[in-house]
């Protein structure tokens, strides 16, 4: 039946009375709108109302179901769960709603800004696979970055094990005193060989030589432990030892493996040149910097500057850096440290390898005077999983990050805005989920995560941050930003749907008419709690130093 005109009693904004029951043209009950979410329309919830006309039952059904008072339906005998069948029937068995869900569904993943998604969720993936795998609806698991995948060897134990010795054993390796180095030892034995109980080998690490350097043994995980090594604080410089580990076990197995160690002088305390005279890439042999696929790579620029050349206050200095292969950009830098600075390349997924180009890095002094330089690069695979390093497989979940923005940017004329939410959102809204069905599949479901890029308080950060740090800066505080939202919007998602135990209708008890949704104060409440997220994420982004500098302003 369409319905002409609706006109609810209850003002509250995004009110969820949307399914009404009625009789002779009165209302006697309604559903919550979260009736509707739980039957695979949520992006219909706000935007489909439902009359269930009772006009044609018979005299003894009407008698049966309804209470003179039009207070609600008479309570017992699931009268109400009979209502709510014929409903979900109805709204199963309509191929027009299908079509305008999956409509909806789809147009709002156009809106994704692909590259920048796959960047925010890279972040996200993570973020949700500390906390536990990916599972049940709106999620699955897929062949994440690190993932071994299907028929590759997994690690293969030898028990007893054929060797077991330090990874470089034949470089010296060098500290200052009070310093402190992470070092590999290899075997191809068990990772329980230290700690079972039986046939328990016994691991000895012991110092020969000059007593410089204490030692500590990791944990053995698929081939590799990492002994951490300390010099002592007062070390003579020069002093020679030599690091050793042994492991005996029953049987005659014995593995006795060293390494030499030298304490040398910190190196001498670095100035620089004012104003500074070269900057040179640094590039590997054969003269080509290699540039991942899809990857961050670094890139070594090296000069003769002071370190607080583009930190200073006063007179500071501007890098920059350019590479002409389509899509490259400079993601970040670091330094420079003792003249060197380090550019980290992102290379989009969709670069073909073997594409050259050139990198030029361009340093401009205070005065307007530049230096440039200029080093040929080239686009290459990136290199397969670190088995041996036993990476985690880092899940894919079946979400999408949407961005929703004030007003819909010139560049992407799809984008969802303010206005195309309900209730309408406005610069203090942070972000909501909706489980839809996914369109690839309607045998799962895809897990949608709306995050507000125009909300006031990013909006005041990404300023400060433009004007403090730049560009590259403001962009992944951005993506950090969207990440950490989403990632929450997650965890809600998560707890809602262990707490959807109970039924999606509203108690019959006569007190129909009175009761507000459930879906109206979980709104709510998410309205709430995100903006208090959403200032703790913005705050912890920021350094100690810009925390302690704004605790100072207002005081």
């Amino acid at each position: 039946m369409r319905i002409e005109s609706y006109l609810e009693s209850d003002k509250t904004p995004g009110s969820s009375r949307t399914i009404v029951i009625t009789l002779n043209g009165q209302r006697h009950a309604y559903l919550d709108k979260s009736f509707i979410k739980q039957s695979r329309y949520p992006l219909l919830a706000d935007s489909l109302l439902v009359q269930v006309d009772c006009d044609e039952l018979s005299r003894q059904r009407k008698k049966g179901l309804f209470l003179a008072t039009r207070s609600g339906i008479v309570s017992g005998e699931k009268r109400l769960e009979l209502i709510e069948n014929c409903i979900k029937e109805a709204l199963e068995s309509d191929d027009r709603l299908k079509q305008i869900q999956n409509e909806r569904v789809n147009r709002t993943l156009a809106a994704v800004d692909e590259e920048r998604e796959s960047e925010v969720r890279k972040l996200l993936d993570r973020l949700i696979s500390v906390t536990k795998p990916f599972e049940g609806a709106g999620t699955e698991t897929g062949d994440g970055e690190g993932q071994q995948k299907k028929g590759e060897k997994k690690y293969r134990a030898k028990d007893p094990p054929t060797y077991f010795r330090f990874a470089e054993e034949n470089q010296t390796l060098t500290m200052e005193a009070g310093s402190q180095r992470v070092i590999d030892v290899v075997t191809d034995g068990p990772d329980e060989l230290l700690t079972r109980n039986r046939r328990k080998g016994k691991l000895t690490l012991e110092v020969g030589g000059d007593q410089a350097v204490v030692m500590r043994a990791g944990q053995l995980h698929e081939g590799r432990m990492g002994i951490t090594i300390t010099s002592n604080e007062n070390a003579t410089v020069g002093a020679r030892c030599q690091v050793r580990c042994t492991l005996e076990m029953d049987g005659g197995i014995y593995f006795l493996s060293q390494r030499p160690c030298q304490i040398v002088p910190p190196p001498p305390p670095y100035e620089g040149t004012e104003p500074p005279s070269k900057l040179e890439i640094i590039v590997p042999k054969g003269g080509t910097a290699r540039l991942r696929r899809g990857r961050i790579s670094r890139v070594l620029v090296r000069s003769d500057c002071r370190d607080d050349l583009l930190s200073r206050v006063d007179n500071p200095g501007k890098f920059e850096m350019s590479c002409s292969i389509s899509g490259c950009s400079l993601e970040a830098r670091r330094g420079p440290q003792r003249g060197e600075i380090e550019a980290y390349i992102r290379v989009p997924e969709n670069a073909t390898a073997e594409t050259s180009g050139v990198l030029t890095a361009k340093l401009t002094l205070a005065n307007g005077i530049s230096l440039e330089s200029s080093a040929p690069g080239i686009v290459v695979e990136p290199p397969p999983p670190d088995k041996d390093r036993g990476k985690a497989p880092v899940p894919r979940g079946n979400y999408e990050v949407i961005p929703v923005f004030r007003e819909v940017p010139p560049d992407k004329p799809n984008s969802k805005v303010w206005d195309d939410m309900y209730p309408s959102w406005d610069a203090t809204y942070v972000g909501k989920h909706e489980l839809v069905p996914d369109p690839e599949n309607q045998d799962r479901n895809k897990l949608l995560l709306y995050v507000n890029v125009d909300n006031d308080e990013l909006s005041k950060e990404k300023h400060r941050c433009l004007s403090r740090l730049g560009e590259v800066a403001t962009r992944r505080l951005e993506r950090r930003y969207q990440a950490y939202i989403g990632y929450h919007l997650w965890l809600h998602f998560e707890r809602i749907r262990s707490m959807s135990t109970g039924q999606a209708a509203i108690d019959n008890n006569g007190d129909n008419e009175g009761r507000v949704g459930n879906s109206v104060s979980e709104e709510k409440n998410l309205y709430e709690e995100m903006r208090r997220v959403a200032n703790t994420v913005l705050l912890a982004m920021r350094s100690e130093r810009d925390i302690l500098a704004a605790l100072q302003r207002e005081t």
